[in-house]
């Protein structure tokens, strides 16, 4: 099925995964996404540490697209935590409850979606 939001997310299918929280594992995500959709991982209370390896282990899981969500409003520095992200070339970021207007031009020069 081709849609817009297919072709820009390179999945298969117009199925987006919530970020739930703990229960968005990378093996979840990547099931989702080897099945055709977007999955997501859940990031905000995450050190960045542990932010890389999920990511490293999605990666080994799925060849698929796969998403990186943060809630802005989480008491983090999100600077550093999407810095992870364009460095682990994590095909989709998302945010949700504020401004995300200073990191799409930094994602948009990596090709991140």
């Amino acid at each position: 099925m081709k849609t817009t939001l297919t072709e820009l997310l390179e999945i298969r299918y117009p199925i987006v995964q919530a970020p739930i929280g703990s229960a968005a594992t990378a093996e979840l995500a990547a099931a989702v996404s080897n099945a055709g959709g977007l999955g997501r991982l859940a990031m905000s209370w995450k050190t960045l540490e542990e932010m890389r390896v999920v990511i490293l282990k999605t990666k080994s899981l799925t060849s698929h697209s796969f998403a990186v969500n943060f809630v802005l409003s989480a008491e983090f520095e999100h600077e550093e935590r999407v810095n992870v992200c364009i460095e682990e070339k994590v095909p989709v970021v998302s945010f949700s409850w504020d401004d995300t207007t200073s990191f799409y031009s930094k994602l948009k020069q990596v090709g991140t979606q």
